[in-house]
């Protein structure tokens, strides 16, 4: 195995980079003199949204494929779960601001603001998986009961 067994760790911090700088530039966008902004938060969240795609399936398929001590287990099933909430929220949040830019920006700022907080909640995750567990990081598993794939039950609908 390569010394990038899987890109998730590559792809993922341009996600949480992109989306939350599309963010945070948008709602300051929002604000009354400040529409030449607004362009700016719209690329970085569009790409932002991509790049959690790739992300998504990344993650997918490093959490099919790194293995793991038995104690992270439930983190990665939970870290998966919120993964694909998270990209199906920015999909969202993308296609209504491509739509429909002035409508309920209200709404619209909620939700961003929503979606940048599930994010920092996944990116807390991640890094307890990685470096509290050792998850993905060749020779770094903590002691426990090694646990690679194909030798459980996943959840309905988990993998």
């Amino acid at each position: 195995m390569g010394a990038l067994p899987n890109p998730h760790p590559l792809i993922v911090h341009f996600a949480i980079a992109l989306f939350i700088a599309g963010a945070v530039i948008d709602l300051l966008g929002l604000r009354p003199g400040r529409d030449d902004w607004r362009p700016i938060g719209r690329a970085n969240l569009l790409l932002g949204t991509a790049a959690a795609i790739f992300a998504a399936l990344s993650g997918w398929y490093a959490g099919n494929t790194v293995e793991h001590v038995a104690q992270a287990h439930e983190l990665m099933e939970n870290h998966e779960t919120l993964g694909w909430v998270i990209t199906g929220l920015a999909v969202v949040i993308a296609a209504w601001r491509v739509a429909r830019p002035a409508l309920g920006r209200v709404w619209y700022a909620v939700a961003v603001i929503v979606v940048v907080g599930m994010l920092l909640l996944q990116g807390y995750w991640g890094g307890e998986l990685v470096f509290r567990y050792g998850v993905g990081v060749s020779g770094q598993q903590t002691s426990g009961e090694e646990h690679p794939h194909g030798v459980h039950e996943h959840h309905a609908g988990s993998h």
